[in-house]
């Protein structure tokens, strides 16, 4: 899963790309710059490193992050779309990491797909603490929200659709210490956003092509 996403711009850091330069000739800000820094290094990884299993944990330990809030949502994934199953009486799939058909370098992989009254739809699972979810639950509730509380995951939601050629996407709150402990909201594909993440991966591109070719 790792190893198919080296070297691309992925849906879960999409929202770095959209950070602007404080100056208005700048297109990328600091964070956006870091990420594209990021994905150039994975293109020069050297072939060792990705066939050796050795190696590769080496390399994915030094570059990887996590904390105790990514591992519990990781941990508790699975029973938030066991309750999201059951009040949509629906059954999820399992997403893999799907390349976008025509922009190059580009992926996404939500946490589920599922068939609503015939229509894919995107799933995508956040489990944030307690008081988080009480403010996501007042707050969040359809794209202009969800853009002005959480923009990366506005993008992030927005990117899995443009891979998944979906147009629509649950974005699920959850955590299992409340009752009621889960919050659904609708989002629906921005056809603008989605132009604009084209856009900055296309000159995104050209930066990358020229630090490699910068011999």
């Amino acid at each position: 899963w790792f190893l198919s996403r080296l070297g691309k711009f992925t849906g879960s850091v999409i929202g770095d790309l959209m950070t602007k330069g404080k100056a208005k000739d700048k297109l990328f800000g600091d964070k956006a710059m870091t990420l594209i820094y990021k994905v150039a290094s994975e293109r020069c990884l050297l072939p060792a490193y990705l066939e050796d299993d050795y190696l590769w944990e080496i390399y994915h330990e030094q570059v990887s992050f996590t904390n105790k809030y990514m591992q519990f949502g990781k941990d508790n994934e699975d029973f938030a779309i066991e309750e999201y199953e059951k009040i949509k009486n629906v059954t999820c799939e399992e997403a893999p990491s799907v390349e976008h058909p025509t922009i190059l370098n580009y992926a996404a992989s939500p946490d589920r797909l599922v068939t609503i009254e015939g229509e894919r739809i995107v799933v995508e699972v956040k489990c944030p603490k307690p008081e988080v979810f009480m403010e996501y639950k007042h707050k969040i509730v359809d794209n202009e929200s969800l853009k002005s509380i959480e923009s990366k995951y506005f993008y992030q939601v927005q990117a899995e659709m443009m891979c998944c050629g979906c147009r629509q996407a649950d974005f699920v709150v959850f955590c299992p210490f409340l009752k009621p402990n889960i919050h659904i909201v609708r989002i629906t594909a921005d056809e603008e956003v989605q132009k604009e993440i084209e856009y900055r991966i296309s000159e995104a591109e050209k930066i990358i092509e020229s630090i490699l070719n910068n011999k």
